[in-house]
Protein backbone atom coordinates (compact mmCIF):
# COMPACT_ATOMS: atom_id res chain seq x y z
CA UNK A 1 0.00 0.00 0.00
CA UNK A 2 1.19 3.50 -0.81
CA UNK A 3 1.38 5.98 2.02
CA UNK A 4 0.28 9.52 1.25
CA UNK A 5 1.00 12.07 3.95
CA UNK A 6 0.06 15.23 2.10
CA UNK A 7 -1.96 17.71 4.10
CA UNK A 8 -5.74 17.25 4.10
CA UNK A 9 -8.22 20.01 3.23
CA UNK A 10 -10.57 18.94 6.00
CA UNK A 11 -11.49 21.17 8.90
CA UNK A 12 -11.32 19.06 12.06
CA UNK A 13 -12.22 19.47 15.70
CA UNK A 14 -12.23 17.29 18.82
CA UNK A 15 -13.62 18.00 22.26
CA UNK A 16 -12.96 15.81 25.31
CA UNK A 17 -14.32 16.86 28.75
CA UNK A 18 -11.74 17.89 31.35
CA UNK A 19 -12.82 15.38 33.99
CA UNK A 20 -11.02 12.07 33.57
CA UNK A 21 -11.63 8.62 35.03
CA UNK A 22 -8.40 6.67 34.57
CA UNK A 23 -7.55 3.04 35.25
CA UNK A 24 -5.69 3.81 38.46
CA UNK A 25 -8.80 5.44 39.89
CA UNK A 26 -10.90 2.40 38.99
CA UNK A 27 -8.36 0.18 40.74
CA UNK A 28 -8.43 2.41 43.84
CA UNK A 29 -12.18 1.82 44.09
CA UNK A 30 -11.48 -1.78 45.13
CA UNK A 31 -14.03 -3.34 42.78
CA UNK A 32 -14.52 -7.06 43.28
CA UNK A 33 -15.08 -9.13 40.14
CA UNK A 34 -17.31 -12.25 39.99
CA UNK A 35 -14.12 -14.31 40.21
CA UNK A 36 -13.46 -12.80 43.62
CA UNK A 37 -10.39 -10.92 42.37
CA UNK A 38 -10.00 -7.15 42.41
CA UNK A 39 -10.22 -5.08 39.23
CA UNK A 40 -6.68 -3.96 38.32
CA UNK A 41 -5.52 -1.04 36.16
CA UNK A 42 -3.11 -3.24 34.21
CA UNK A 43 -5.88 -5.73 33.52
CA UNK A 44 -8.06 -3.01 32.00
CA UNK A 45 -5.22 -1.70 29.84
CA UNK A 46 -4.16 -5.14 28.63
CA UNK A 47 -7.66 -6.32 27.77
CA UNK A 48 -9.46 -3.31 26.34
CA UNK A 49 -6.62 -0.83 25.77
CA UNK A 50 -8.40 2.14 27.37
CA UNK A 51 -6.13 4.43 29.39
CA UNK A 52 -8.71 7.00 30.49
CA UNK A 53 -12.34 8.03 29.99
CA UNK A 54 -13.37 11.66 29.70
CA UNK A 55 -16.53 12.35 31.72
CA UNK A 56 -18.95 15.16 30.87
CA UNK A 57 -20.28 17.38 33.64
CA UNK A 58 -23.71 16.69 35.07
CA UNK A 59 -25.22 19.67 33.22
CA UNK A 60 -23.10 19.29 30.10
CA UNK A 61 -25.05 18.10 27.05
CA UNK A 62 -24.15 16.52 23.73
CA UNK A 63 -24.91 19.90 22.13
CA UNK A 64 -22.36 21.59 24.41
CA UNK A 65 -19.65 19.12 23.42
CA UNK A 66 -20.65 19.00 19.76
CA UNK A 67 -20.51 22.78 19.54
CA UNK A 68 -16.96 22.86 20.93
CA UNK A 69 -15.76 20.35 18.33
CA UNK A 70 -17.71 22.02 15.53
CA UNK A 71 -16.41 25.55 16.06
CA UNK A 72 -12.83 24.28 15.90
CA UNK A 73 -13.51 22.39 12.67
CA UNK A 74 -14.97 25.45 10.94
CA UNK A 75 -11.65 27.33 11.09
CA UNK A 76 -13.40 30.68 10.74
CA UNK A 77 -15.57 29.59 7.81
CA UNK A 78 -18.75 31.68 7.58
CA UNK A 79 -20.76 29.27 5.48
CA UNK A 80 -22.30 25.89 6.22
CA UNK A 81 -24.97 24.37 4.00
CA UNK A 82 -25.71 21.21 5.99
CA UNK A 83 -25.10 20.09 9.57
CA UNK A 84 -25.36 16.36 10.23
CA UNK A 85 -24.99 15.10 13.77
CA UNK A 86 -24.69 11.63 15.26
CA UNK A 87 -25.69 10.96 18.86
CA UNK A 88 -26.96 7.71 20.36
CA UNK A 89 -29.45 8.73 23.01
CA UNK A 90 -32.70 10.71 22.72
CA UNK A 91 -32.45 14.35 23.77
CA UNK A 92 -34.94 17.06 24.71
CA UNK A 93 -33.67 19.16 21.80
CA UNK A 94 -32.62 18.74 18.18
CA UNK A 95 -28.85 18.33 18.37
CA UNK A 96 -27.91 19.69 14.93
CA UNK A 97 -30.29 22.63 15.26
CA UNK A 98 -28.89 23.52 18.67
CA UNK A 99 -25.31 23.43 17.35
CA UNK A 100 -26.41 25.53 14.39
CA UNK A 101 -27.81 28.19 16.73
CA UNK A 102 -24.67 28.27 18.86
CA UNK A 103 -22.49 28.66 15.79
CA UNK A 104 -24.51 31.74 14.86
CA UNK A 105 -25.93 30.15 11.73
CA UNK A 106 -29.53 31.01 12.53
CA UNK A 107 -30.72 34.08 10.61
CA UNK A 108 -34.09 35.65 11.35
CA UNK A 109 -36.56 35.95 8.46
CA UNK A 110 -36.18 39.72 8.14
CA UNK A 111 -32.40 39.33 7.93
CA UNK A 112 -32.33 36.79 5.10
CA UNK A 113 -32.21 39.38 2.32
CA UNK A 114 -29.43 41.34 4.01
CA UNK A 115 -27.43 38.17 4.58
CA UNK A 116 -27.85 37.06 0.95
CA UNK A 117 -26.83 40.52 -0.27
CA UNK A 118 -23.58 40.15 1.66
CA UNK A 119 -22.94 36.77 0.08
CA UNK A 120 -24.00 34.78 3.13
CA UNK A 121 -25.96 31.55 2.87
CA UNK A 122 -26.27 30.97 6.60
CA UNK A 123 -30.05 31.21 6.59
CA UNK A 124 -30.16 28.18 4.31
CA UNK A 125 -28.25 25.84 6.63
CA UNK A 126 -30.11 22.55 6.83
CA UNK A 127 -29.93 20.17 9.78
CA UNK A 128 -30.40 16.46 10.40
CA UNK A 129 -29.76 14.20 13.40
CA UNK A 130 -28.77 10.55 12.96
CA UNK A 131 -29.22 8.21 15.92
CA UNK A 132 -27.55 4.85 15.37
CA UNK A 133 -25.13 4.29 18.25
CA UNK A 134 -21.66 3.04 17.24
CA UNK A 135 -22.36 2.98 13.49
CA UNK A 136 -23.66 6.56 13.57
CA UNK A 137 -20.67 8.52 12.27
CA UNK A 138 -20.22 6.14 9.32
CA UNK A 139 -23.89 6.71 8.51
CA UNK A 140 -23.18 10.46 8.28
CA UNK A 141 -20.97 9.73 5.28
CA UNK A 142 -23.47 7.22 3.92
CA UNK A 143 -26.16 9.91 3.97
CA UNK A 144 -23.90 12.26 2.01
CA UNK A 145 -23.48 9.60 -0.65
CA UNK A 146 -27.25 9.24 -0.98
CA UNK A 147 -27.54 13.01 -1.49
CA UNK A 148 -24.33 13.50 -3.45
CA UNK A 149 -25.88 15.12 -6.51
CA UNK A 150 -27.64 17.86 -4.61
CA UNK A 151 -24.77 18.34 -2.16
CA UNK A 152 -22.00 18.65 -4.73
CA UNK A 153 -19.95 21.74 -3.89
CA UNK A 154 -21.83 22.32 -0.63
CA UNK A 155 -20.11 22.93 2.70
CA UNK A 156 -21.05 20.17 5.13
CA UNK A 157 -20.36 19.86 8.85
CA UNK A 158 -20.40 16.40 10.41
CA UNK A 159 -20.54 16.20 14.20
CA UNK A 160 -20.56 13.09 16.38
CA UNK A 161 -21.19 13.76 20.05
CA UNK A 162 -21.92 11.35 22.90
CA UNK A 163 -22.60 11.38 26.64
CA UNK A 164 -22.53 7.78 27.83
CA UNK A 165 -21.30 8.29 31.39
CA UNK A 166 -24.74 8.90 32.89
CA UNK A 167 -26.13 5.64 31.48
CA UNK A 168 -23.29 3.38 32.61
CA UNK A 169 -23.60 1.30 35.78
CA UNK A 170 -21.16 2.55 38.43
CA UNK A 171 -19.03 -0.47 39.33
CA UNK A 172 -19.29 0.49 43.01
CA UNK A 173 -23.02 -0.25 42.89
CA UNK A 174 -23.98 -3.31 44.93
CA UNK A 175 -25.55 -5.01 41.89
CA UNK A 176 -23.03 -3.77 39.29
CA UNK A 177 -21.85 -7.19 38.14
CA UNK A 178 -25.42 -8.43 37.83
CA UNK A 179 -26.61 -5.36 35.95
CA UNK A 180 -23.66 -5.09 33.57
CA UNK A 181 -21.32 -8.05 33.44
CA UNK A 182 -19.46 -6.39 30.54
CA UNK A 183 -18.11 -3.74 32.96
CA UNK A 184 -19.19 -0.85 30.74
CA UNK A 185 -17.65 1.72 33.07
CA UNK A 186 -14.19 0.44 32.11
CA UNK A 187 -14.99 0.91 28.42
CA UNK A 188 -17.05 4.04 27.71
CA UNK A 189 -16.29 7.76 27.78
CA UNK A 190 -17.79 11.05 26.60
CA UNK A 191 -16.70 13.45 23.89
CA UNK A 192 -17.28 14.93 20.44
CA UNK A 193 -15.57 15.09 17.06
CA UNK A 194 -16.32 17.11 13.92
CA UNK A 195 -15.14 17.44 10.34
CA UNK A 196 -16.05 20.17 7.86
CA UNK A 197 -15.45 20.01 4.12
CA UNK A 198 -16.83 20.78 0.69
CA UNK A 199 -18.64 17.73 -0.66
CA UNK A 200 -17.14 16.35 -3.86
CA UNK A 201 -14.15 18.68 -3.67
CA UNK A 202 -12.37 18.00 -0.38
CA UNK A 203 -13.73 14.47 -0.14
CA UNK A 204 -15.44 11.99 -2.44
CA UNK A 205 -17.55 9.17 -1.00
CA UNK A 206 -17.35 6.20 -3.33
CA UNK A 207 -19.50 3.55 -1.67
CA UNK A 208 -21.51 2.76 1.45
CA UNK A 209 -22.56 -0.63 2.77
CA UNK A 210 -25.10 -0.62 5.60
CA UNK A 211 -25.95 -4.01 7.07
CA UNK A 212 -27.91 -5.67 9.82
CA UNK A 213 -25.71 -8.27 11.55
CA UNK A 214 -27.75 -11.24 12.82
CA UNK A 215 -25.99 -13.08 15.62
CA UNK A 216 -24.37 -16.25 14.31
CA UNK A 217 -25.92 -18.29 17.14
CA UNK A 218 -29.37 -16.75 16.75
CA UNK A 219 -29.38 -14.57 19.87
CA UNK A 220 -31.14 -11.18 19.84
CA UNK A 221 -30.60 -7.77 21.43
CA UNK A 222 -26.97 -8.36 22.34
CA UNK A 223 -26.56 -4.73 23.39
CA UNK A 224 -29.05 -2.87 25.57
CA UNK A 225 -28.91 0.89 26.07
CA UNK A 226 -30.56 3.62 28.11
CA UNK A 227 -32.86 4.83 25.35
CA UNK A 228 -35.80 5.74 27.60
CA UNK A 229 -38.94 5.86 25.48
CA UNK A 230 -36.90 6.13 22.27
CA UNK A 231 -38.46 9.49 21.34
CA UNK A 232 -36.34 11.50 18.91
CA UNK A 233 -36.91 14.95 17.46
CA UNK A 234 -37.42 15.40 13.72
CA UNK A 235 -35.77 15.80 11.30
CA UNK A 236 -33.83 12.66 12.13
CA UNK A 237 -32.88 9.18 10.99
CA UNK A 238 -33.10 6.49 13.68
CA UNK A 239 -31.69 2.97 13.65
CA UNK A 240 -33.52 1.24 16.50
CA UNK A 241 -31.48 0.22 19.52
CA UNK A 242 -32.70 -2.21 22.17
CA UNK A 243 -33.73 -0.53 25.42
CA UNK A 244 -32.63 -1.79 28.81
CA UNK A 245 -34.91 -2.45 31.75
CA UNK A 246 -36.00 0.60 33.71
CA UNK A 247 -34.83 -0.09 37.25
CA UNK A 248 -35.26 2.22 40.22
CA UNK A 249 -31.60 3.12 40.40
CA UNK A 250 -31.45 3.78 36.67
CA UNK A 251 -34.69 5.57 35.73
CA UNK A 252 -33.60 5.98 32.14
CA UNK A 253 -32.22 2.47 31.86
CA UNK A 254 -28.57 1.47 31.62
CA UNK A 255 -26.03 -0.05 29.26
CA UNK A 256 -25.25 -3.76 29.18
CA UNK A 257 -24.08 -6.18 26.50
CA UNK A 258 -23.37 -9.81 25.79
CA UNK A 259 -19.65 -9.18 25.24
CA UNK A 260 -18.60 -12.66 24.06
CA UNK A 261 -21.35 -12.84 21.42
CA UNK A 262 -20.69 -9.29 20.19
CA UNK A 263 -16.99 -10.08 19.86
CA UNK A 264 -17.62 -13.29 17.91
CA UNK A 265 -20.06 -11.64 15.52
CA UNK A 266 -17.86 -8.62 14.86
CA UNK A 267 -14.67 -10.57 14.20
CA UNK A 268 -16.41 -13.08 11.96
CA UNK A 269 -18.65 -10.73 9.95
CA UNK A 270 -17.03 -7.30 9.73
CA UNK A 271 -13.88 -8.30 7.74
CA UNK A 272 -16.05 -9.69 4.95
CA UNK A 273 -18.12 -6.50 4.82
CA UNK A 274 -15.00 -4.37 4.57
CA UNK A 275 -13.70 -6.48 1.69
CA UNK A 276 -17.11 -6.34 0.01
CA UNK A 277 -17.31 -2.55 0.31
CA UNK A 278 -13.85 -2.09 -1.20
CA UNK A 279 -14.69 -4.41 -4.10
CA UNK A 280 -18.04 -2.76 -4.84
CA UNK A 281 -16.39 0.66 -4.69
CA UNK A 282 -14.28 -0.53 -7.62
CA UNK A 283 -10.99 -0.77 -5.73
CA UNK A 284 -8.48 -3.43 -4.80
CA UNK A 285 -7.05 -3.82 -1.28
CA UNK A 286 -3.78 -2.32 -2.54
CA UNK A 287 -5.66 0.88 -3.43
CA UNK A 288 -6.73 1.43 0.18
CA UNK A 289 -4.31 3.43 2.35
CA UNK A 290 -6.03 2.77 5.68
CA UNK A 291 -9.02 1.02 7.23
CA UNK A 292 -10.30 3.02 10.21
CA UNK A 293 -12.61 1.04 12.49
CA UNK A 294 -14.77 1.74 15.51
CA UNK A 295 -12.78 1.34 18.71
CA UNK A 296 -14.93 -1.22 20.48
CA UNK A 297 -11.91 -2.35 22.48
CA UNK A 298 -8.28 -3.35 21.96
CA UNK A 299 -9.37 -6.98 21.76
CA UNK A 300 -11.85 -6.24 18.96
CA UNK A 301 -9.38 -4.08 17.02
CA UNK A 302 -6.62 -6.70 17.33
CA UNK A 303 -8.96 -9.42 16.08
CA UNK A 304 -10.03 -7.39 13.05
CA UNK A 305 -6.44 -6.40 12.31
CA UNK A 306 -5.48 -10.07 12.25
CA UNK A 307 -8.42 -11.02 10.02
CA UNK A 308 -7.69 -8.22 7.52
CA UNK A 309 -3.93 -8.76 7.41
CA UNK A 310 -1.92 -8.56 5.20
CA UNK A 311 -4.30 -6.94 2.71
CA UNK A 312 -5.24 -3.90 4.79
CA UNK A 313 -3.65 -1.68 7.40
CA UNK A 314 -6.10 -1.21 10.28
CA UNK A 315 -6.19 1.79 12.62
CA UNK A 316 -8.27 2.71 15.65
CA UNK A 317 -7.49 4.95 18.63
CA UNK A 318 -9.10 3.51 21.77
CA UNK A 319 -6.93 5.15 24.45
CA UNK A 320 -9.69 7.60 25.40
CA UNK A 321 -12.32 4.90 25.58
CA UNK A 322 -15.24 3.82 23.45
CA UNK A 323 -17.28 6.96 22.69
CA UNK A 324 -19.86 5.14 20.58
CA UNK A 325 -20.42 7.05 17.32
CA UNK A 326 -17.68 9.55 18.18
CA UNK A 327 -14.96 6.89 18.20
CA UNK A 328 -14.84 6.28 14.45
CA UNK A 329 -14.78 9.99 13.56
CA UNK A 330 -12.25 10.62 16.35
CA UNK A 331 -9.95 7.88 15.01
CA UNK A 332 -10.33 9.24 11.47
CA UNK A 333 -9.26 12.70 12.66
CA UNK A 334 -6.33 11.26 14.60
CA UNK A 335 -5.19 9.34 11.51
CA UNK A 336 -5.15 12.58 9.51
CA UNK A 337 -3.38 14.51 12.26
CA UNK A 338 -0.74 11.81 12.61
CA UNK A 339 -0.04 11.82 8.86
CA UNK A 340 -1.30 8.29 8.29
CA UNK A 341 -3.67 9.60 5.62
CA UNK A 342 -4.00 12.88 3.75
CA UNK A 343 -4.89 14.41 0.43
CA UNK A 344 -5.09 11.62 -2.16
CA UNK A 345 -5.70 8.83 0.35
CA UNK A 346 -8.43 6.25 -0.06
CA UNK A 347 -9.86 5.23 3.29
CA UNK A 348 -12.41 2.74 4.61
CA UNK A 349 -14.45 3.84 7.63
CA UNK A 350 -16.30 1.06 9.47
CA UNK A 351 -18.66 1.48 12.41
CA UNK A 352 -20.52 -1.35 14.13
CA UNK A 353 -22.45 -2.01 17.30
CA UNK A 354 -25.88 -1.74 18.87
CA UNK A 355 -29.04 -2.40 16.90
CA UNK A 356 -32.36 -4.06 17.60
CA UNK A 357 -32.95 -6.91 17.53
CA UNK A 358 -29.61 -7.49 15.77
CA UNK A 359 -26.30 -5.65 15.65
CA UNK A 360 -25.82 -3.06 12.89
CA UNK A 361 -22.87 -1.86 10.83
CA UNK A 362 -22.06 0.87 8.33
CA UNK A 363 -18.96 0.82 6.10
CA UNK A 364 -17.99 3.60 3.69
CA UNK A 365 -15.14 4.05 1.23
CA UNK A 366 -13.95 7.66 0.89
CA UNK A 367 -11.17 9.52 -0.91
CA UNK A 368 -9.53 12.68 0.41
CA UNK A 369 -8.81 15.31 -2.21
Amino acid sequence: MTKNNRQSNLGMGVYLPEKVLDNDELERRQITLPSGKKLLAKQILDKIGVERRHIAGDKQTVADMGYEAAKTSLRGSGRVDLILTSSSHPTLFHVAEEIKKRLGLRVQTNEIAASAAQGGLLAMTEVLDIHAACSGSALLFSYLLEKQNELQGKKVLLVATEKFSDSIVDLRHRDAMKLDSSLGQTIFGDGAAAVCFTAGQDMVIHYALNKVLPDLSGKKDLILMAMGENKFIEPCIVRPVATSEKLKDFPKGYFTQNGPRVFEDVQNIIPGLIREAVDKAGFKPTDIDLVVIHSGSKRVVDALRLKLSPDFEVYSDYKDGNMSSVSLLYSFIKAVQEGRIGSGSKVVLCGFGAGSPDLYSSTVVVELK
